[in-house]
């Protein structure tokens, strides 16, 4: 699966993860939530430990979309 499969699968459970976890970090590989995590940098290192490194999805729970750098 891409990342982008695992963004829309985020956008469909952002509505569900904003009244318990707003400003905290999702992260996701496949199309599966594997965690909820206070920090970026947590549920980074996470991802690394369970998948020995990207791609994988790590997005913070907020109502407005953050600006994509290129």
């Amino acid at each position: 699966m891409s990342v982008e499969t695992d963004i829309t699968f985020f956008k469909e459970l952002l509505p569900d993860m904003l009244a318990e976890s707003e400003g905290q970090w999702v992260l996701i590989k496949d199309s599966k939530l594997v965690d909820i995590f206070p920090t970026n940098a947590e549920a980074y290192a996470a991802g690394v430990k369970e998948f020995g490194g990207p791609p994988f999805l790590v997005r913070e729970i907020r109502r407005d979309e953050p600006v994509e750098m290129l």
